[in-house]
């Protein structure tokens, strides 16, 4: 979905632009974060069965499920394209996006200026 945004420069000054943005409702995020959990579980679960393999993988892979997990579950929106103008040297600025925002601002570096610019989401 095609939403506004604003990109703030290090000096304060802000520009507004546009933004392709997946929004993760709490149930999504809460099914998809269930789902790494309990396949973590699950693969640690079977490697019981793997000699040699289940010395590690038997605490690992159940951590490993719990912690992409807790990311999946704080992941909020998903930033894929950016278009706008550098708040610092007003240069076109078009990003691939920073990928996932959870509760901290991402940054983006201007091509132009090599300034480092932070998305905020509006609204």
């Amino acid at each position: 979905m095609i939403t506004e945004i604003q990109l703030r420069g290090p000096n304060g000054v802000t520009r507004m632009a546009r933004a392709s943005v997946t929004t993760y409702a709490t149930r999504d995020r809460l099914l998809r974060a269930t789902a790494w959990a309990f396949g973590g579980v699950g693969v640690g679960g079977l490697s019981i069965l793997m000699p040699g393999l289940h010395l590690v993988a038997t605490w690992a892979a159940p951590l490993i499920g719990l912690a992409i997990g807790f990311g999946a579950g704080a992941m909020r929106h998903w930033v894929t394209e950016i278009d706008g103008a550098c708040p610092q040297c007003d240069n076109p600025l078009r990003h691939q996006g920073p990928g996932p925002i959870w509760q901290q601002t991402p940054t983006i570096t201007c091509p132009h200026c090599d300034t480092a610019v932070a998305v905020e989401l509006v609204g």
